[in-house]
């Protein structure tokens, strides 16, 4: 069982993280995995939404915020909201 701490951090154990997860998923949130540039059918996805965290749900970005920034990769600018790092 997960437990929300106040900061939003989500206590898993890695066994519950990988049974959450996917496997491509689980290498990018909790073992820092990135995607090769280019690689991602994000890069040319508008379609409008909401992006939010895998792990704790928290609102990452509003995708009428994201724009094409050449380099390959999805870019979106983190919204203002208080639970959104950065």
């Amino acid at each position: 069982m997960a437990i929300l701490r106040r900061d939003r951090k989500v206590v898993k154990t890695d066994a519950e993280w990988r049974q959450q997860l996917s496997e491509e998923e689980y290498q990018v949130t909790r073992r820092v995995g990135t995607e090769r540039a280019f690689s991602s059918d994000m890069c040319s996805l508008f379609e409008t939404g909401i992006y939010s965290c895998l792990g704790c749900a928290t609102i990452l970005f509003d995708a009428s915020e994201k724009y094409a920034s050449g380099a390959g990769l999805a870019a979106l600018h983190l919204t203002r909201d208080s639970n959104s790092p950065g």
